[in-house]
Order: structure tokens, then C-alpha cells, then sequence
């Protein structure tokens, strides 16, 4: 599970800011809370508010960048720098400084923690650090690497590998634009797996980092018929989907349908058009030998264009006249219940919310299985707000959730701070030099058990609320 991340000198964040998802040791037994070998307690979900513009998107963007950097830049081209990497604008300095991050994470089971910190400059790493720290224990380097020289033709680093790594040195493994965990992971090296698992990640559809991190088919989660083929090879997904559909009163379930259609190979061609087309062939053959016959009969051999043609009337024919090709289309129902009788709808034509909810479903079912952080932008879209709660708490379900998932997103709906404890709500703003800032609402003075967080934060008492104008 993620402890905290730290950023500085990256979009709307010029000065340090810090994400902690830390609560004190008695919060284990709460909802939404996990207890930690290391005497706290780890929040399973962050949610955070603010005004528009404010900077909480940039805050999802940060924890996304560093885990794809972490897990995934090993396939960039070295000649590129480091994709979508863009430093605070909105002074004259920060062009100049690196860009850092920070990321401690811990292995609820065992108690093991790691500690990872990259600083990055001009588009390549200047230090990259992973420590691990196995409970009652002191830190240890895992590996770490500063840069030496910067001469853009030859970068070179200086370098500690631990022992227990199980892995020889290699310069050509030392990337600028890319992570030595990604280079680690690539070769399958066993003393990094615990970090990489918490490090698995799913982000919010529109959120992208680089042309070449796309998941293959059938993960691709913004494909349609991938999405409806990965619910039709798993009955426990399916029943996880259809649960979910049950608790928010959605009156429907869903269901997978097989359909056979009977297609020729060349479907545009219709056996109407290959006459017409056979015709105007023997059109031209025809007038082609009268014409020999009526002059110096030389040879009758067809031209090389009329062959040609021949030829293609031949394949044609071949595949008209074949036996229709089978395919197996598979398509998503909505099955409605209406007395004693079923009735299915094309899941496309189902409520805009209902169908935002397919691709959310299937990545946290993923991820309850495995582990990791689902990253979600404005995540009451299209939602009720009484079907938020009941999302979120999928995650401190400690039935479904045994692999200790997280989940960080930002929404708009205020409402929905009444069900949530003080520790899990964000608040994030922009001073007056633009540079985003963030706090825990837990972490402000002055807080009672009885104050209602919604009336509180509508009033301004919290901060991180837009300062409207009406238009009279």
C-alpha cells in the first residue's frame, strides 16, 4: 500500500507537496482504514476537493507519472527524453531546477517498506534511489544511481547495487530517460516484485502519458469489445459487476449473449455486381475476336489486360459460390425483469452512467485481486451521488479487497465528505503564484468530532472553494 508520495517542480506544483494516505495506529479497525505493521494505519481511499483549476487533476498526474515511470519506461525511445515530464511555469526559476518525487510504500502483509526518490533534469534522471526497510529493521539501499556526467553523447552514473538484488552490473542498464526499477522488472529480477505489486496501477480514461503505454488487447480498457470479451471469460467478474448492479438499485443485470453470422469472405460484393462485371468481360473478348476475324486474323491470343481481368472474375466467383463463413459475435444485455418475464436491451442503449460504470468495474475488480492504486478523475461522473459511497466502499471491503487496492480520485460532489472521515479527504488550492497546494483536512486546527464537513467546507472554513461572483 502506498504510505505517502511527495512532488515538487511538476505542473501546478512548484514547492514540495505531499500526499499522505497515514492515519494513527488506532484507525485500523475504522472503515476505510488498514491496520500497519509499522504502528499506524493506512488509508484505503483519498479523495480530493477543490476548486476548479485548482490543481487536484495535476495531483492524480503526479502519482500516475511516477508509478508509469517506475514500472514502465524501459520501452521509451532513449533518443526522446522523458514523455509528458513538465515542470512549474509560472515563474522564472523553475525551468532551471529538477523535478522530484517521492514514494514510500509498504507490504501490509510482511511490514516491509520501500522508499523510492527520483530527481529528474532536462529530461534525464539525475538520481534514482530504492531502499528497503523490513520491519524492526534499519533502511537498506536496494539499489541507488547519481549522474556523473551529463555530456549528452556519453551520460554516466555512479552506482550502488545491494547484494541481495542478485544482479551484476551493466552501464548499458543505466538509462537517462528511463527507470532502473522498469529495467529490473524487464529482466524478472525476484527482489523487486513486493514493490512492483504496489506499484500496479490504473488511471482514469483520458489520462495518458505516452504513445507506446497501451496495454495489449484484451486489457485495453477503452475498447468496447474488449471490455465485453474479458466479461464473458470470467463468471466471477460477471457476477461481481451484476452485485454492484443489485446495491444501487439498478433493476438490471447483466448478461452475455452469443450470436452466429453467416458472412461471405468479400461481404461488399454481391453476386448481382460480379454478373455485371462477367458480362462486360465477355463483352469485350467477343468484340475482340469478331474484330480478328474480320481483318488480317492475326493471333487470337487475349490481350494481357483482358487475362487479368479473367483472372480476378475467377477469384471472384470462388468466392461468391464458397460456403458462408460462421462468425461468433459476442454483444453485453441489459436483462430487465418485469413480473415473471425477462426482457434483454443492447447494454448500449442503457443509461450513460450504467455504461461509465462497465470499464470502472472490471479495473477494480482487477485490482482488488492484485493490489495496487486506481487513480480517477472526478470520479462521480455520470453517477448518482447516493452510488459513490457504495463505489468507494468496495475498497475498505475487506472481503473483496484482500490484497489491500487503494484508490486516489478527485470529485466535485461535497456531499459526498459526509461519508468519509477527515483523514481521507484532501484539499487542494492555488495561492497567489498559482502554485498548487495540498492538506489533509485532518491536519488543519480546530477540527471537532461533530462538525459537519459539508455545511463547513460550503462556508469557506476549510479553504480550497472557489470565490464565485453571481452575474446580478
Amino acid at each position: 500500500m502506498i504510505r505517502e508520495f511527495e512532488v515538487s517542480n511538476y505542473l501546478s506544483f512548484g514547492k514540495k507537496q505531499r500526499c499522505s494516505f497515514r492515519a494513527p495506529a488506532g484507525f485500523g479497525s475504522k472503515k476505510g482504514f488498514v491496520a500497519s505493521l509499522s504502528r499506524d494505519s493506512l488509508s484505503a481511499y483519498m479523495v480530493a476537493v477543490g476548486p476548479n483549476a485548482s490543481g487536484k487533476s495535476n495531483l492524480l498526474n503526479a502519482l500516475f507519472f511516477l508509478l508509469w515511470f517506475i514500472r514502465n519506461s524501459w520501452n521509451i525511445d532513449p533518443d526522446v527524453g522523458i514523455p509528458n515530464l513538465k515542470h512549474f511555469r509560472f515563474d522564472e526559476v523553475s525551468n532551471r531546477k529538477p523535478t522530484e518525487f517521492l514514494l514510500e510504500a509498504e507490504d501490509i502483509q510482511s511490514g516491509t517498506r520501500y522508499r523510492y526518490e527520483l530527481v529528474i533534469k532536462n529530461e534525464k534522471v539525475i538520481k534514482e534511489i530504492l531502499f528497503q526497510k523490513n520491519i524492526n529493521k534499519q533502511w537498506t539501499c536496494i539499489f541507488g544511481r547519481k549522474i556523473k556526467n551529463s555530456n549528452k553523447s556519453n551520460i554516466e552514473y555512479t552506482y550502488e547495487l545491494s547484494k541481495n538484488i542478485g544482479i551484476t552490473y551493466d552501464k548499458n542498464d543505466f538509462l537517462p530517460n528511463a527507470s532502473y526499477v522498469s529495467i529490473l522488472r524487464r529482466k524478472k529480477v525476484p527482489a523487486i516484485e513486493n514493490f512492483l505489486q504496489m506499484t500496479s496501477h490504473t488511471c482514469s480514461l483520458h489520462m495518458k502519458i505516452h504513445p507506446s503505454d497501451k496495454r495489449p488487447c484484451p486489457k485495453n480498457i477503452t475498447c468496447e469489445e474488449c471490455l465485453v470479451r474479458e466479461i464473458n471469460e470470467s463468471e466471477e467478474l460477471t457476477a461481481f459487476i451484476n452485485d454492484f448492479f443489485t446495491r444501487i438499485d439498478s433493476g438490471i443485470n447483466i448478461q452475455i449473449k452469443s450470436e452466429e453470422n453467416s458472412e461471405y469472405a468479400n461481404e461488399p460484393l454481391t453476386k448481382k455486381k460480379y454478373e455485371e462485371l462477367k458480362n462486360i468481360y465477355e463483352k469485350y473478348v467477343n468484340s475482340y475476336e469478331n474484330m480478328h476475324d474480320k481483318t488480317v486474323r492475326k493471333s487470337k491470343e487475349i490481350p494481357d489486360g483482358l487475362k487479368e481481368l479473367k483472372y480476378i472474375l475467377d477469384e471472384l466467383d470462388t468466392a461468391i459460390n464458397k460456403t458462408p463463413e460462421t462468425k461468433t459475435n459476442i454483444k453485453l444485455y441489459a436483462q430487465h425483469r418485469v413480473g415473471p418475464k425477462n426482457y434483454l436491451l443492447d447494454f448500449s442503449e442503457e443509461s450513460q452512467g450504467l455504461q461509465a460504470l462497465i470499464p470502472i468495474l472490471i479495473e477494480v475488480h482487477r485490482l482488488l485481486k492484485t493490489g495496487g492504486v486506481f487513480i480517477y478523475d472526478e470520479i462521480e461522473r455520470s453517477l448518482h451521488p447516493l452510488v459513490l459511497p457504495v463505489l468507494v466502499s468496495l475498497f475498505s471491503d475487506s472481503r473483496k479487497n484482500k490484497k489491500h487496492a487503494q484508490l486516489l480520485c478527485t470529485t466535485h460532489n461535497v456531499y459526498f465528505l459526509k461519508q468519509l472521515n477527515k483523514y481521507h479527504i484532501l484539499l487542494v488550492e492555488k495561492n497567489s503564484e498559482k502554485q498548487s497546494n495540498i492538506w489533509r483536512l485532518a491536519d488543519m486546527r480546530g477540527l471537532r468530532a461533530e462538525d459537519n464537513y459539508v455545511t463547513r467546507y460550503l462556508a469557506g472554513a476549510y479553504g480550497a472553494i472557489p470565490k464565485t461572483q453571481s452575474g446580478d
